[in-house]
């Protein structure tokens, strides 16, 4: 009788464990990854590029970043006129890298994402800052910033003496369309 229940609680024990484990892993299972989400934006991104849709552009866009960068249509303006030619192809350079916290139950993530756009005239580099989720501020909620240059500026952007993405050491990330270098 002994081994019996021994068998039984070993057994109750197991399916438990093992429905909280399946539960989660189900879980993430189900949830798109970082870089899916990310290539959906870049792609949604650069159909409203090759359109010149300023207000499809304008959606990808937190609130906060809209009202930080300045006039946001002369920005959509000067990327449209400095992207040359007809969009090609486009892959991913690297990342995306993910910042992720929970305060209290508040989560706050950020995904820096980095591709290469060639179009039929040039090869760019575009970095998209985005904040998919930001329990903390609804208004945070969407892309950042979107910084394109030349590709042979690529490595540019990140000499800190140069201060386009770092000032005094620090990372910094300019709400909106970021052209630093045209």
């Amino acid at each position: 009788m002994r081994r019996y229940l021994s068998i039984f609680f070993s057994g109750i024990i197991i399916v438990m464990l093992s429905s909280c484990v399946g539960g989660s892993r189900i879980e993430v299972l189900n949830q798109a990854s970082d870089e899916e989400v990310a290539n959906e934006k870049l792609i949604k991104i650069i159909e409203f590029i090759e359109n010149e849709d300023e207000e499809g552009l304008k959606s990808m866009f937190s609130k906060r970043a809209l009202d930080e960068s300045g006039n946001f249509s002369e920005n959509a303006e000067l990327l449209f006129e400095f992207l040359k030619g007809e969009m090609v192809t486009w892959e991913k350079d690297s990342g995306p890298t993910v910042y992720s916290s929970n305060d209290y139950g508040k989560v706050v993530k950020e995904v820096d994402s980095y591709y290469h756009v060639e179009t039929d005239m040039e090869t760019y580099f575009f970095l998209i800052n985005d904040y998919p989720v930001d329990d903390s501020s609804a208004d945070n909620e969407g892309v950042n910033m979107l910084l394109v240059v030349r590709v042979e500026n690529e490595l540019d952007i990140f000499d800190q003496e140069r201060e386009i993405l770092f000032k005094n050491g620090e990372k910094i990330s300019p709400p909106g369309i970021y052209l630093p270098i045209k």
